[in-house]
């Protein structure tokens, strides 16, 4: 019977030891993951998003259908193992084939290389262009358009950027390249805590999505929202958010329509009052949830 008992013993004490290690290895997870996330929150790595995904993601083709005689906008896509491609009756500004590389870099390193001042320009103008008049129209913030505060957002340390360019450990090789090759479009997000109540989880805030006219309506766009998907799927972020002007529509409904996004519970519209003291908002916060 003592024997028994003993041996009783042994397995319990056998079975609180795996569920010990069990628990050790899940927290040991679980803080690994907190302190990936903290770590690319801080933006003062030299981290590059495109190690946490799918290398695919980062080359987008164009290319022209030569074959289509009808004047079909239809965009036809196809995944393959090397890239997204994309067919298109294409832009006249296009060539007849032709590729996005993306690359992406935080502000915090990008301002050691020598060419920071004149990308940051070009983004700063991308910008300038597409959103100065709603800006304006919409007394956005209650300030409206201003060069300086796009800029200090732009270059503010905690700013990811992916961007349309290669990025290389040599510095006067970037300078070259942008001599030959613009800039068509750019992202900027970051990592920061989610509105109150929920300020204890980081999401990610996508602050820019801004392509050149000429090369709207091909599927970038969507593609963009793609990567940060996946890198937040990855990395175990399970929210994007982004602030839309009302009167942008063609924004409104690229996010709502093409890539599923809906009002986050932070929205002003849902403190909306019907007082008529209360002016409405001219934005709202869209969200997706991200499922790992």
């Amino acid at each position: 019977m003592r024997i028994l008992k003993k041996e009783i013993g042994k397995k319990k004490e056998e079975k609180k030891r795996k569920g010990n290690n069990n628990h050790t290895h899940n927290l040991k997870s679980r803080n690994e993951k907190e302190e990936l996330i903290q770590r690319l929150k801080r933006c003062h790595d030299n981290d590059n998003i495109f190690n946490y995904i799918d290398e695919k993601y980062k080359k987008y083709i164009i290319k022209k259908n030569r074959n289509d005689s009808s004047q079909n906008n239809s965009i036809n896509k196809e995944k393959n193992e090397n890239y997204i491609h994309n067919e298109i009756e294409g832009s006249k500004h296009l060539g007849s084939s032709s590729f996005i590389f993306f690359e992406s870099i935080n502000s915090y390193e990008l301002k050691k290389y020598k060419s920071a001042f004149s990308i940051y320009n070009i983004l700063l103008n991308i910008t300038k262009i597409n959103m100065q008049k709603l800006y304006d129209e919409n007394n956005f913030l209650n300030k409206g358009w201003s060069d300086q505060e796009k800029l200090k957002e732009l270059k503010s340390d905690r700013s990811k950027l992916i961007l349309d360019i290669i990025k290389t450990n040599d510095k006067n090789q970037i300078d070259d390249f942008l001599k030959t090759n613009p800039i068509v479009c750019f992202v900027h997000f970051r990592f920061t805590p989610d509105y109150y109540p929920y300020q204890k989880n980081i999401i990610c805030y996508l602050y820019e999505i801004q392509i050149i006219k000429e090369y709207i309506k091909i599927g970038i766009g969507t593609h963009l929202i793609n990567i940060l998907e996946q890198l937040c799927k990855n990395i175990h972020i399970h929210k994007i958010l982004c602030t839309v002007l009302k009167s942008n529509y063609k924004a409104v409904m690229f996010y709502k329509n093409k890539c599923s996004f809906q009002m986050d519970e932070s929205s002003p519209d849902n403190f909306y009052s019907d007082s008529h003291l209360s002016k409405e908002c001219e934005y709202e916060i869209l969200k997706k949830d991200i499922i790992s």
